[in-house]
């Protein structure tokens, strides 16, 4: 990993820029094949937005490990999961809905994934939104456009 420091003399983690495509291409497909390897039935769309971003790679790896495992343990494997890709004017990212399990609800998780995604998002100046009910959980993790 390339390294720049900042004025306290702590590392920074250096990014660079990419399109939404060369950053979340091989990411997003894992995240879609471990998600059909556990049985989900996956909806997405395909085709990416024309932006760039400035990403650090093993967040975003993170970041998608992390919604697959939530949507593992509280997700009803009968029920499909949509990814969706997004865009606004100043941002541009992903929107993955997923309807939970009945007997499971997501009181029972401590929200330490979902805290640590919020932690990188802010790192990398983006944004997370999380909406959820008693049936459904919705996550949008959305990053500034460079």
């Amino acid at each position: 990993h390339l390294l720049e420091y900042n004025l306290d003399g702590v590392p920074e983690k250096k990014t660079e820029l990419k399109s939404m495509e060369q950053a979340f291409g091989v990411i997003v497909q894992n995240f879609k094949d471990d998600l059909k390897l556990r049985g989900f039935d996956v909806v997405s769309e395909d085709e990416w937005v024309p932006c760039f971003v400035r990403i650090e790679d093993e967040y975003a790896k993170r970041i998608f490990d992390n919604i697959a495992s939530n949507i593992s343990k509280y997700a009803d494997p009968e029920a499909k999961v949509y990814f969706e890709i997004e865009s606004s004017d100043e941002y541009c990212g992903f929107t993955v809905i997923n309807t939970c399990l009945k007997s499971v609800a997501y009181q029972d998780s401590n929200g330490v994934g979902i805290e640590s995604i919020h932690s990188m998002m802010k790192e990398m100046e983006g944004l997370c939104t999380v909406e959820q009910s008693e049936s459904a959980f919705e996550i949008s993790i959305m990053f500034p456009k460079r």
